[in-house]
This record gives C-alpha cells, sequence and structure tokens, in this order.
C-alpha cells in the first residue's frame, strides 16, 4: 500500500512529503489556495457587489456564451443561474 503524498515547496526546491504533514496546509495557503473551510456560500448581495469581469468570469464558467453587456442583466442572469426561486 502506498502513502498518499504531496508535493511542496521548501527553501525555494520543491519536495514530495507525506500527505499528512503538517506544512501541505501551510503551503496550499501560502501559494494562494482558497482554504475551503473558511469560505462562505455566495449570496445575490455578493454578486451585486460584484465588477464586469467577475461577472463574465462566473457566466463563461456556468456555460453562458451570449453574455449580456448591461452589467444588471449580467448579475440577473448570474442570480437565475445560481439560485433557484421557489
Amino acid at each position: 500500500m502506498r502513502v498518499p503524498t504531496e508535493t511542496i515547496e521548501v527553501n525555494g526546491r520543491r519536495k514530495t512529503v507525506n500527505a499528512d504533514d503538517p506544512r501541505v496546509a501551510d503551503y496550499a495557503v501560502s501559494v494562494g489556495e482558497p482554504d475551503l473551510s473558511e469560505q462562505q456560500p455566495m449570496t445575490p448581495d455578493d454578486i451585486d457587489a460584484m465588477d464586469g469581469g467577475d461577472l463574465t468570469e462566473l457566466l463563461e464558467a456556468h456555460g453562458v456564451e451570449d453574455i449580456p453587456r448591461r452589467l444588471d442583466d449580467r448579475r440577473e442572469m448570474l442570480k437565475s443561474i445560481m439560485f433557484v426561486s421557489l
């Protein structure tokens, strides 16, 4: 049985360590990977606060090809994709 490993950078060199090594978590945070344990779900208010580039990026990530030009239309489209009204 193989022990799970991760690759981290130590003093400018890449190093393979066991996946349970505490440096793995430190390395993930230092290279900018999101800390999912503190991530909050997105809300409609978050979408209202986004700029055009972020809106376009999220719409493209959801497979939208015909992205509206107006910011308000982009916001409404993204909300309709991400949130279901009951």
